[in-house]
């Protein structure tokens, strides 16, 4: 039991080390090129089926799919439910976290800013309507709950880990790709992912 749960608690201190890493990189993304990639990823053309697979990848990270998938397998796989519920926890807190900080930092999404002189459009803090999507692109939601359920799926079923990572990885370059965020807009929702999963992790270690 105490190897299992110094095994836990390395996992999870990786994982956070991990975090503030992509965290730290949100930085110098935003000021070096951080609107030219953006623009340049929306305007890739991908193969027809790696950019349907790019584009239906949204639903491993969307609220209500996200909630259906988990409901799915909880309610097929009796015996590990207590490690479903917690995979499902983790999602929710990095999902929330994610997005109460949308409100704080205000920033106009690829898709809606004029764009003139290749600088990303901030807003003042708490700035604009509560309920304007558009104003809302810091730090990326979708990545955030995208990343924390490949890591609450792949404690629960470690064989899946490489395709629920694929499936992240996906789910994050949709939102480029659609112009809903900016590349640090994603990795920002990474890193709140990471490090919300690796405190769950440290609170239960097993």
């Amino acid at each position: 039991m105490a190897a299992q749960n110094s095994s836990g608690n390395l996992r999870s201190k990786g994982v956070g080390l991990a975090g503030l890493v992509v965290g730290l990189a949100v930085i110098p993304c935003i000021w070096f090129g951080d609107t030219e990639l953006s623009m340049g990823l929306a305007q890739m053309e991908l193969p027809g089926d790696i950019d349907k697979a790019v584009q239906i990848s949204e639903v491993f990270a969307h609220g209500p799919s996200v909630l259906a998938i988990l409901a799915t397998v909880w309610w097929i796989d009796i015996e590990r439910r207590r490690k479903i519920l917690f995979a499902g926890g983790m999602t929710l807190l990095s999902s929330l976290v994610a997005n109460s900080l949308k409100y704080v930092f205000s920033r106009v999404r690829p898709h809606s800013a004029d764009i003139v002189d290749g600088s990303a459009s901030w807003l003042p803090l708490f700035h604009g309507s509560f309920w304007d999507s558009t104003q809302r692109s810091f730090p990326s939601g979708h990545s955030a709950t995208a990343v924390a359920l490949a890591i609450g799926l792949s404690i629960v079923y470690p064989r899946g880990k490489f395709f629920f990572a694929t499936f992240a990885i996906l789910a994050c370059l949709q939102r480029i790709v659609s112009q809903a965020h900016y590349p640090s807009d994603v990795l920002a929702g990474i890193a709140i992912a990471l490090l919300c999963c690796s405190v769950c992790m440290i609170w239960s270690p097993r």
